[in-house]
């Protein structure tokens, strides 16, 4: 009898010792489970607030030269030839250049504003009008229009914010280029004006690269997760000199025209890193990466107590 007791206390024991086991190993897989739903779903909330912070810029600078482009197609005359006449000229240019240097007072997002009217109607190749934040970031000052007859029309870096939309004929996002003008780094969105087939002008506005980076290079993630940013071909433009090195595959990814925002992750020397990146406005491609370590801590954590217990009870 008592060694049937025995047999059967060994047997409970068993029992409890395997329940709690398949109790310890079930809550551990659906809490990690749970875990990475949730990092997954914290990283796409931090990167799409970050990637809100640069459209707003983008979607301001479009709506400001679409506003200008709009307002300006109304006041083109109706006999062009009079744009030929250099007082007629002189007081059209006038009274475009206040509106630019108003909206631009009040824009400080935008580093720049240009209207330029197109050297064949006007027989000046610098008719229009060049307004740009002063150094101090607060003031506006008026430049002096580029001559569009001094360089050549593939000349990106002086004429490219010209040529470049008035060859596509339709308002374009100027991939990032040198603004000799502006004296740096430069994202331009630039759109073409018509009357009919007759191009009239371009209207455009300039935003500050490196004040657009001080943004991307504030956004963070965990511990010590980053932002960087490629252009629409794939280029690293920013990476707030890191020396970061992601892996050709995981860039294809990141560009895939396909998808306007991916989740994945790369190895870099050993340490796998989290990637969660969406396109902006322009075209170029935002990412934040975060190593997977540091996603996983508290639910490493969580894991080691819930192991710690399940062994406490067995």
């Amino acid at each position: 009898m008592k060694q049937l007791q025995k047999h059967l206390i060994i047997i409970l024991v068993m029992g409890i010792m395997l329940a709690a086991a398949l109790i310890g190993g079930i809550s551990t897989f659906t809490f990690r489970e749970i875990s990475s739903n949730d990092n997954r779903a914290i990283m796409k909330s931090i990167q799409q607030t970050d990637m809100e912070e640069l459209n707003d810029t983008l979607r301001v600078t479009a709506q400001t030269v679409n506003a200008l482009t709009a307002s300006y197609a109304d006041i083109v005359p109706d006999d062009l030839s009079l744009l030929k006449d250099p007082e007629f000229l002189s007081a059209y240019e006038d009274k475009t250049e206040n509106l630019g240097y108003h909206l631009l007072s009040e824009n400080f997002k935008i580093a720049s504003l240009y209207y330029r009217l197109s050297p064949e109607l006007t027989n000046n190749p610098q008719a229009g009008y060049t307004v740009a934040r002063s150094a101090d970031g607060i003031g506006v000052l008026k430049l002096t229009p580029v001559n569009l007859h001094k360089f050549d029309e593939d000349d990106m870096n002086h004429v490219g914010w010209y040529y470049v939309p008035v060859s596509r004929k339709e308002p374009t996002w100027l991939p990032l280029y040198y603004n000799t003008m502006m004296g740096g780094q430069c994202i331009s969105y630039v759109r073409p004006i018509y009357k009919g087939d007759t191009l009239i002008s371009i209207v455009g506005a300039d935003i500050d690269f490196d004040e657009f980076c001080k943004r991307i290079n504030n956004m963070t993630a965990y511990e010590s997760g980053f932002a960087v940013l490629f252009g629409p071909r794939g280029d690293l433009l920013f990476d707030g000199n890191r020396s970061v090195h992601i892996p050709q595959e995981t860039i294809d990814k990141i560009m895939d025209p396909a998808r306007d925002s991916l989740s994945t992750s790369y190895t870099d020397h050993q340490n796998r890193v989290f990637v969660e990146s969406s396109q902006i406005k322009n075209g170029m491609r935002l990412a934040i990466l975060v190593p997977e370590a540091e996603l996983n801590y508290k639910q490493d954590v969580m894991t080691y107590t819930i192991f710690l217990l399940t062994a406490a009870i067995s």
